[in-house]
């Protein structure tokens, strides 16, 4: 029914279902934030997953996420309607025994306090702010973040077509943003938050989930930046591009209403279980899918050690088995009304490990392109001049004019890249008896079938 959605939101932007498989996937995690999955003694994850769809900018990541935002939308709407009165009603309790403690403490001359300093600490302790269902975020600082979660009671998501939150992560509102906060949410570990006006708060199991739509630049630039790889951030993304696909506006579907109304009746029972979930709503393997996880585990293992395809991104690779044990139970509560009366089974790991494959090849290749050394990246720039002039012959210096301006740019060097890889070949031509000879550019006409991105890979 996932995959059904999937494919009927993709049909109705006319775009490819990449980017609506990640949303689907964050949405999914975002719904079952706070259970819990067990491996085996000393190994239990949540189900939490962060989530970046990857696509060029107008690649439709905001028209994409509107389907899978209704549910929830519908949701907290639905809860906030039903308390509204409820929680108005304690806010101005909480500010009236407020101001009696305050009159209590320092009592007017002939007045006698309705209620003692203890009776009144003991109703502000019994009868805690009731807060809007709030399950997601779209743009706030780590400090607002830490906040929601607490008044949501330990989870919440973030949620956006955009992608601000990278930006506030790497500084927008703060030059030294909560990292921890991130990495730590994603393992349902505690959070320490120190806010001047607040005090201390303390979360003891915090968990976030992310989906993000996000361009491939800005993704580029933050697996780039040191802070962000070193503190732990980006290993922890789940990476899905969006490939560039035409498809006439003409062929737009509207998504099947009887296929909506199962997606969202769906995220509606994944919610309502989350309402009620404590730190005990574990899910576990059954022995056929432990069979099946542990050959998984330790190819993930050898694959980040050195000499092998994972040896350079080792710590996103490192955290790889267990982001396929998390697909694996985010599936499972797809598939039963009470997920924990059921053990997780051998076809749905496998359909996890399946997907957490397409995941690596996805990784890769982004964590390729980041990678890429600046040679490579200036000679890309010089192919997309070369393919823009759209001849076969040029002269050299036709792209010298065409490159003036850039900063730094060495055009010898990218062009003997450019012939190293078969893309061009230089010819040179004495016209007179002194002077330097004139350097002509032949493209090879092969190189029409040719990607950008067999260049930066190779």
């Amino acid at each position: 029914m996932i995959e059904e959605f999937t494919r009927a939101v993709a049909d109705n932007v006319c775009l490819h279902h990449n980017l609506a498989a990640a949303f689907a996937l964050g949405i999914l995690a975002i719904a079952n934030t706070k259970k819990l999955v067990n491996v085996r003694a000393g190994w239990t994850e949540p189900l939490c997953l962060y989530v970046a769809g990857v696509g060029r900018s107008g690649s439709g990541k905001t028209p994409m996420l509107k389907p899978y935002r209704r549910p929830i939308d519908t949701h907290q709407r639905d809860f906030n309607d039903l308390h509204g009165v409820d929680i108005r009603n304690r806010a101005d309790d909480i500010k009236n025994w407020e101001a009696q403690k305050a009159r209590a403490i320092n009592p007017r001359k002939g007045e006698k306090p309705i209620h003692t300093v203890a009776e009144l600490n003991n109703l502000l302790e019994n009868n805690p702010p009731l807060f809007k269902k709030c399950l997601y975020l779209g743009d706030a600082t780590s400090e607002a973040i830490t906040d929601a979660i607490i008044e949501q009671g330990g989870k919440l998501g973030l949620l956006s077509g955009e992608p601000t939150m990278f930006d506030i992560l790497a500084g927008m509102y703060s030059e030294r943003p909560n990292l921890d906060l991130v990495t730590n949410a994603y393992d349902g570990d505690p959070v320490h938050s120190r806010r001047k006006k607040d005090g201390q708060k303390d979360i003891e199991h915090a968990y976030l989930s992310i989906a993000l739509g996000v361009q491939t630049e800005r993704v580029l630039e933050m697996l780039a930046n040191k802070r962000l790889r070193d503190s732990g951030v980006m290993p922890r993304f789940c990476y899905i591009v969006q490939p560039e696909l035409y498809i006439d506006d003409e062929n737009a579907k509207p998504i099947p209403a009887d296929v909506e109304a199962q997606f969202n009746g769906l995220i509606y029972r994944l919610l309502n279980a989350s309402e009620n979930a404590t730190d005990n709503y574990i899910l576990y393997l059954s022995d056929e899918a432990q069979k099946v996880f542990r050959p998984y585990i330790n190819m993930c293992k050898w694959r980040v050690m050195e000499d092998n395809e994972w040896e350079y991104w080792a710590e996103w690779g490192s955290k790889h088995a267990g982001r396929a044990l998390r697909i694996a139970a985010n599936f499972h509560t797809c598939l039963h009304l009470d997920p924990r009366e059921k053990l997780i089974d051998s076809t749905t790991m496998q359909a996890a490990i399946a997907l957490s494959e397409q995941l690596a090849e996805h990784a890769t290749y982004l964590f390729r392109k980041a990678e890429t050394p600046s040679s490579i990246k200036d000679a890309l720039y010089l192919w997309g001049k070369i393919k823009a002039i759209n001849a076969t012959e040029i002269s050299k210096s036709e792209l010298t004019r065409k490159v003036q301006g850039k900063v730094e740019f060495k055009l010898n060097d990218s062009l003997a890249v450019l012939v190293e890889r078969g893309y061009i070949r230089v010819t040179y031509s004495q016209t007179g008896n002194a002077g330097r000879p004139s350097e002509t550019i032949f493209v090879n006409p092969e190189t029409n079938v040719l990607k950008k991105a067999e260049l930066s890979v190779r």
